[in-house]
């Protein structure tokens, strides 16, 4: 029985992926709670502090494990033009991603910087903090 509600819960997982506001909610939270340690996680980024995980993945020290959904963050952007790091709220298989982003750059470089997961939603929280939601 307890399999079968876990399958039951994964497969709405997979058709809703991003749809519900509590991704959005959650996102708010984590900056509201932690947005000293999001900003330690930023400096890293830019002092390239943080070991690559794969392609624009990035493995962040424990300590911070629960600013992002597995540990890991994504660097869109770090360079002399600016900073662009997803903080994974939830992250879909097929069916969309959410995150808490920091963008110094604003919506502008948020848009400039889709890879090919078009982006669905973006609000801006406070300054450079950004829910983001893609279909992918």
């Amino acid at each position: 029985m307890k399999k079968r509600i876990i399958f039951i819960f994964i497969i709405l997982l997979m058709i809703t992926g991003c749809t519900s506001s509590d991704w959005k909610i959650k996102a708010r939270k984590n900056l509201e709670q932690n947005e000293n340690e999001l900003l330690e996680v930023v400096e890293l980024v830019k002092n390239k502090k943080l070991e690559q995980n794969y392609g624009t993945l990035y493995k962040i020290p424990d300590k911070y494990s629960k600013l992002t959904k597995d540990g890991l963050i994504v660097v869109y952007q770090n360079d002399d033009d600016g900073v662009q790091i997803g903080f994974y709220v939830f992250r879909g298989m097929q069916t969309g991603s959410c995150y808490l982003m920091y963008s110094s750059g604003g919506e502008d470089m948020i848009k400039k910087n889709e890879s090919g997961h078009p982006i669905i939603q973006i609000e801006n929280f406070d300054g450079n903090w950004y829910y983001v939601e893609t279909d992918y």
